[in-house]
């Protein structure tokens, strides 16, 4: 079963052809590794393909190391927010296929070949278009982009205004956990146990609080030893939450609440971490 449902993300990657737009949003970005390993690759397989990156605006500023080609042979995008921008979506697109990589990897040496991270592979395409109105919309709020660059023609065509299904959460205009915990409620009747599993907590109580408002049958709070930021006494008032210890020799930078009753399980994955900014705050 571990091995069905395993993702050799790098690879995948590598394995991209023909595409006609690639989009990569990510926290930390690494220019040595993507320019000197990836990027050849990706212009090799996808002749005449535009790549768009989209990165925190901090971490922008900061950045070391980079190559001569660094933001040329493709499109570098800062994105600015009052906190940080956190968000892990990869997509390949071309007429005839949209591909996405949604998940809790960074465009980084670590995310894609070093860690163990959770990734969701999906051709969907409410997803899909849920995914490139965001990507569209945090490019025009920005103004990183120049409004006459080639690439917004690529992106513009891909743009639906009429999705009216929701199936990627962002805190944009409202708090992930918010909108998660509404869309369980409407399609679980009876939870028997949450699972939750993060490298970063905060506000654990708060957010632990919102979660019990579903009356789960239990709580499994997954931490890794040496990696995790939790404080154990924000959450020994819970008499059905129970900490568990998650063993493994890499690093797990995976993120996920899961929601299992008997007949339907639901699953939150991606970039939010078990803490106040990602799950109870806008952007």
């Amino acid at each position: 079963m571990a091995e069905k449902n395993t993702i050799n993300l790098l690879g995948k990657i590598e394995e991209q052809k023909k595409n006609d737009l690639i989009i990569f949003t990510t926290y930390t970005f690494d220019p040595i590794f993507f320019d000197a390993y990836l990027l050849k690759n990706l212009k090799k397989n996808n002749p005449g393909v535009d790549i768009i990156v989209l990165m925190d605006y901090k971490l922008f500023l900061g950045l070391e190391d980079s190559t001569a080609v660094t933001g040329k042979d493709y499109v570098l995008v800062p994105i600015k927010t009052r906190k940080v921008f956190h968000s892990k979506i990869f997509m390949f697109i071309s007429e005839s296929k949209k591909q996405i990589f949604l998940g809790s990897h960074n465009l980084t040496l670590s995310g894609l070949a070093q860690n163990l991270e959770l990734c969701f592979s999906s051709d969907d395409n409410i997803l899909f278009e849920n995914c490139i109105n965001y990507i569209n919309s945090l490019l025009k709020k920005d103004h990183n982009l120049d409004p006459e660059h080639p690439v917004w023609k690529k992106i513009e065509k891909y743009v639906n205004g009429d999705v009216t299904e929701h199936r990627l959460l962002h805190n944009e205009n409202e708090a992930i956990l918010d909108q998660c915990l509404r869309k369980v409620s409407k399609q679980l009747n009876v939870i028997e146990e949450v699972i939750i599993f993060s490298p970063f907590f905060s506000e654990t109580e708060k957010l632990i609080e919102k979660i019990m408002r579903l009356d789960p049958k239990k709580i499994k709070l997954c931490i890794q030893r040496k990696n995790h930021d939790l404080d154990p006494t924000t959450v020994s008032s819970f008499n059905n939450l129970s900490c568990y210890e998650v063993c493994n020799k890499r690093t797990l930078h995976s993120k996920f609440i899961a929601f299992r009753s008997s007949d339907k399980n639901l699953i939150l994955i991606g970039s939010p971490n078990f803490t106040k900014p990602a799950l109870l705050e806008t952007s």
